[in-house]
């Protein structure tokens, strides 16, 4: 797998290596690699924060030997239940009892 260039990333990502290097002491090279090997997490989490705190988050997970593996897995484990409730939500229910729709 080849790492993106910076001048590859959007401006979102541009942001997070910045603040990688910036903040964290990064090299721009480590950044980048970083990025690439959280990719699979960043898109899964979408974007919904800014890129400083996603930078934060990548940071955070490295520095507490958080894989991208255990991280997905974590996701994974937490969209089960929440796509069971949608499904429990859509089944169809009885009718009431001395309904007067009945």
């Amino acid at each position: 797998m080849t790492t993106k260039a910076y001048e590859e990333l959007d401006l979102f990502e541009q942001g997070m290596v910045e603040h990688l290097v910036d903040r964290y002491r990064y090299g721009h090279d480590d950044a980048l690699r970083l990025l690439d090997e959280y990719a699979p997490v960043l898109e899964q989490l979408e974007k919904h924060y800014n890129c400083e705190d996603y930078a934060e988050r990548l940071h955070e997970a490295r520095a507490n030997g958080l894989t991208p593996e255990r991280w997905m897995a974590r996701i994974r484990e937490l969209e089960r239940p929440a796509a069971r409730s949608a499904a429990d939500a859509k089944k169809p229910r009885g009718k009431a009892r001395g309904s007067m729709l009945q």
